[in-house]
């Protein structure tokens, strides 16, 4: 039989899910602006290139990634 979680422990089971979620998101987030300088190389020699179709393609990844870590000076 399934037991039900009294309120004090859904809580406590929501509460380290949380800690969970954000711990990932910061790593997340730690890696995205830790890329930027290899997506700033890339994005250059698309440019060199006239790759214009490419470098929005860059630009578009770059900003709906930084709207999802909050990192509003990319957005």
């Amino acid at each position: 039989m399934k037991k039900t979680l009294s309120k004090s422990e859904k809580s406590a089971v929501t509460k380290v899910k949380n800690e969970e979620f954000n711990e990932l998101f910061s790593e997340l987030r730690s890696e995205y602006l830790e890329s930027f300088p290899e997506k700033i190389a890339a994005i250059e020699k698309l440019w060199q290139a006239k790759n214009r179709r490419a470098m929005e393609d860059e630009f578009h990844k770059m900003k709906g990634t930084g709207t999802t870590y909050g990192v509003e000076a990319v957005t």
